[in-house]
């Protein structure tokens, strides 16, 4: 009986305080959400400077990364730097990147989710402009004090 109590102590006591972690106040809230429109202005801007190694600082390199889009997963952190590098190296400017219909959610003290419709303008390597559109969401996850997406999806 002793450990039975004791064993939903320890589970009472666990769901509460991490209940505490996971909750937070509007101004929290807020705050989480200004940091990652900063985080997403950033990495607008390094993908027009085509700085790779800047827009890579933008995706977590956890085993955990999963990027999937138009209707089907693509890969981990590794096939998605890969195309990264790629549309870096191939592109030659990047005309304009437009985010409407912006949806900041903090899901936790360490976890905000930014979906948008977006709008993209790039001058490819054979010097033709590509003009993309669609809807995608960025998962966050702060780790190290810097927010960094986990999982990203959307459609073009």
């Amino acid at each position: 009986m002793k450990k039975l109590f004791f064993s939903f102590f320890l589970c009472s006591l666990c769901f509460f305080s991490c209940k505490e972690k996971n909750e937070f106040t509007e101004q929290e809230a807020e705050i989480i959400k200004n940091e990652i429109k900063a985080r997403v202005a950033k990495y607008i801007e390094s993908v027009k400077a085509l700085d790779f190694n800047s827009m890579s600082n933008f995706w977590s390199d956890s085993k955990d990364f999963v990027y999937a889009g138009d209707g089907r997963v693509l890969g981990g952190i590794k096939e998605w730097k890969a195309r990264l590098q790629n549309f870096s190296e191939t592109t030659r400017k990047l005309l304009y990147w437009n985010n409407s219909n912006i949806y900041i959610k903090a899901l936790a003290a360490n976890a905000a989710s930014y979906t948008m419709d977006f709008e993209v303008g790039f001058i490819n390597e054979q010097g033709d402009t590509v003009r993309n559109q669609g809807a995608w969401t960025y998962v966050f996850e702060k780790s190290k004090g810097d927010w960094k997406v986990i999982h990203t999806n959307g459609k073009h």
